[in-house]
């Protein structure tokens, strides 16, 4: 166990890389002069250098200037998580030099940092990254061969790929649907679902779709691709499940009930939170993954806007009363807390009901009625051609009323929160709790004649095609990786690849920085 001085010299030297004090490829002052600033010892101060270089954080030779790596605020990041998860070297005991770099390999593995099928990086480049000789590299690689996460390949190493044996080529995708046999998924569940595909038709696995209907009256019956009766296949030919939480669904338990019962892996996707695997189930053969849900990816925003000097910034959200609204706020609100700004993030936040497109096309059509322009095109139809008539009465019977008045509304309903926002000088950066919200934001500012990023840095999550055409600085929740891991655990039940201890499964989003974010030089 570390003693009370090296943990304080530790913590320091982490807040003043995540307060920006040091940035990546900063050399450290005289361990004489940094040990005299913290209040320790040059011993102790070397016993937490030394820590913090074995966990990728420093770099460099002992009895030499430590300088700051390029993953370091990366790293500093996942260290407090495993302090908050319970997960810090008090309890488990400090892990070998070799061990770390096993465990960053494997968490970078699992996000998808290096490619199935690609050349894995040489021993030289980690070498020269990890700050470590060849033989801790080599050490680090073969144990991950061992567990079948590397495999050799060429003099070298690569990611062992999705692979299932002949004649045992089939998972199943439970999905929600309408009336229609549509499936109801939006935003990440439809990016996880086409990234889901390509990794079946790269590994060459077939997918088939069990379709049901949510609403609560009805019986749990599945339906196949082309709509007809079907039921959970448990013949050796089906390899496992996937399943998609996106709803407070009523049939979520009685689904997972009769997965349990298959004895096939099953990986779930929750993408809502706020629920519990139900106690009377067997979650042997389950893995819960979960994305958009947890603090950690307002975490990762805070952390990087501190780095770009932001020490005040505004959080915008009209669908507060959704939990990952609200973790991301507190992700945000931590991490400014924890850099020694208490008070620095300002939420600007309604707590609309649940079924928020119902709550604002009821708003909207109290304002405005559509008879008359309903009834005006009625008339107007008669005098056009028969084949204009079918995408005509979709656009006035239902995208009208239900998309473009819930979304005039709730575009109202944001500028006057932009509004409250824009009266703080002091906020330097505004957070909106996803892309839809940061692009109207970009609207909103650019009515305005406002500098962005020069006055008003502005970000948002979920790396949608509007914010790639509004170069939107944005927080990518990373399907594709999702996909690998669920994939992986269904074919290789206790994936070495997964941390088999915890839960549920959170893997590492991206942060793409585009133009709508930069220093804060005010």
């Amino acid at each position: 166990m570390r003693s009370n001085a090296v943990e304080i010299a530790r913590n320091y030297l982490i807040t003043s890389i995540q307060e920006s004090r040091y940035r990546n490829g900063d050399t450290l002052p005289r361990l004489k002069d940094l040990a005299l600033e913290i209040g320790v010892s040059v011993p102790t101060l070397c016993k937490a250098t030394g820590q913090l270089k074995e966990q990728g954080v420093l770099e460099g030779r002992t009895g030499r200037r430590y300088r700051i790596s390029r993953n370091a605020l990366q790293l500093c990041g996942d260290l407090l998580r495993e302090m908050e998860c319970g997960n810090d070297q008090k309890s488990t005991g400090p892990l070998k030099g070799w061990e770390r770099i096993r465990e960053d390999l494997r968490r970078r593995i699992v996000s998808g940092h290096y490619l199935r099928n690609n050349p894995f990086p040489s021993l030289m480049e980690l070498s020269h990254e990890y700050g470590s000789s060849f033989r801790t590299i080599r050490r680090a690689l073969d144990f991950l061969c061992s567990e079948n996460v590397l495999v050799p390949f060429n003099r070298s190493y690569t990611v062992r790929s999705l692979s299932v044996g002949a004649g045992r080529n089939r998972i199943g995708f439970i999905v929600m649907t309408d009336r229609t046999m549509k499936m109801q998924l939006a935003g990440l569940a439809e990016d996880f679902y086409r990234n889901l595909e390509s990794s079946c038709t790269q590994s060459n696995i077939s997918l088939s779709r069990y379709s049901y209907l949510v609403r609560e009256e009805e019986d749990l019956l599945f339906h196949d691709y082309h709509g007809r009766p079907c039921d959970f296949d448990g013949s050796d030919r089906m390899l496992g499940y996937l399943y998609v939480v996106v709803a407070p669904e009523y049939k979520r338990d009685r689904i997972l009930g009769r997965l349990s019962h298959l004895n096939k892996p099953a990986a779930v996707l929750d993408l809502i939170g706020g629920w519990e695997f139900p106690r009377v189930i067997n979650r042997r053969n389950f893995r819960i993954f979960s994305s958009a849900v947890s603090p950690q990816c307002g975490k990762e925003i805070a952390r990087f806007l501190l780095s770009l000097g932001h020490r005040r910034i505004a959080y915008i959200s009209p669908f507060h009363q959704a939990l990952w609204s609200a973790n991301r706020l507190e992700g945000l609100s931590c991490t400014y807390r924890d850099a020694g700004l208490p008070d620095s993030v300002r939420e600007f936040t309604y707590n609309r009901p649940p079924k928020i497109n119902i709550y604002y096309r009821d708003q909207a059509l109290q304002r405005c009625t559509i008879a008359p322009l309903h009834k005006a095109y009625q008339q107007w139809k008669e005098s056009v051609p028969e084949y204009f008539i079918p995408p005509l009465d979709f656009l006035f019977n239902f995208h009208i009323p239900e998309r473009l008045i819930p979304w005039a509304e709730m575009h109202h309903d944001l500028d006057l929160l932009f509004e409250q926002a824009l009266e703080d000088n002091s906020i330097s950066a505004w957070v909106a709790a996803n892309d839809e919200v940061a692009c109207r934001a970009l609207d909103f500012l650019g009515r305005r004649r406002i500098d962005v990023p020069g006055k008003i840095s502005v970000v948002g999550f979920d790396d949608t095609q509007p914010a790639l055409q509004q170069a939107l600085t944005t927080y990518n929740f990373n399907m594709q990786a999702m996909a690998h891991a669920m994939l992986d655990h269904v074919l290789h039940r206790q994936s070495p690849l997964l941390n088999q201890s915890r839960k549920t499964i959170e893997l590492e989003g991206l942060i793409i920085e585009r133009k709508t974010t930069g220093m804060n030089l005010n």
